[in-house]
This record gives structure tokens, C-alpha cells and sequence, in this order.
């Protein structure tokens, strides 16, 4: 999926100014993280994905959807804010689902 299909469908605001990029995987478990993966901060009752975008970024993450910006600046590391995690990753799943017109069965 390219980058610029993700900030327009989840309607985030970034800093972003380069040539249009290909994300490959988008993965919300920071354990799970590959270099140039886009991670996204869920939150939960739980565990707040944004506790985990430090590791995210060690590991590998070039991408990050959160609803919290950090403090600290990572060279290198694109971020993408939104109002809910949750809902940009629901909405990434329709879009992606779009792209093929193949009936769903489940």
C-alpha cells in the first residue's frame, strides 16, 4: 500500500515531504516489527500501543500511526496522527478490502 494512500484514508496529519513511499507490512504489535514496517499505537483497556513506539522504532518501524505524537524526534521515522488508532486501522482494512473485487464469503 503507498503511503499516500494511507495518510488519505485515514486523514492524518504529518510532516511528510518525500517522494511517495510503498509499505509492505502494517503491524500493531511491536514484538512483531520488521525494518520499514508501519507500526500502529493502539490503545486498549489494557495496553496503550503508544508505550510501544520507542521499541517499535528499535526494531524497525519507519512508519507510525498514533493518536500521541512523542516528545522525542526519530530520524528518519514518519508520523502519521490521527483521532483514533483503532478506526485508522479499520479503515485501512476496507480500503486495502477494496482493491479486490472478489466476493467475501467470511
Amino acid at each position: 500500500m503507498k503511503l499516500s494512500n494511507i495518510i488519505e484514508v485515514t486523514k492524518a496529519s504529518h510532516d511528510f515531504t518525500g517522494k511517495d513511499r510503498v509499505v509492505k507490512r502494517i503491524v500493531t504489535s511491536s514484538q512483531t516489527v520488521k525494518r520499514g514496517d508501519l507500526f500502529i499505537a493502539l490503545k486498549g483497556k489494557v495496553y496503550d500501543g503508544h508505550h510501544y513506539i520507542k521499541e517499535a522504532i528499535e526494531r524497525g518501524a519507519r512508519y507510525i500511526i498514533c493518536s500521541e505524537k512523542p516528545i522525542q524526534s526519530y530520524k528518519g521515522v514518519v508520523f502519521l496522527q490521527v483521532m483514533d488508532t483503532t478506526q485508522a486501522l479499520i479503515e485501512l482494512g476496507r480500503f486495502q478490502r477494496s482493491q479486490f473485487p472478489i466476493p467475501l464469503i467470511a
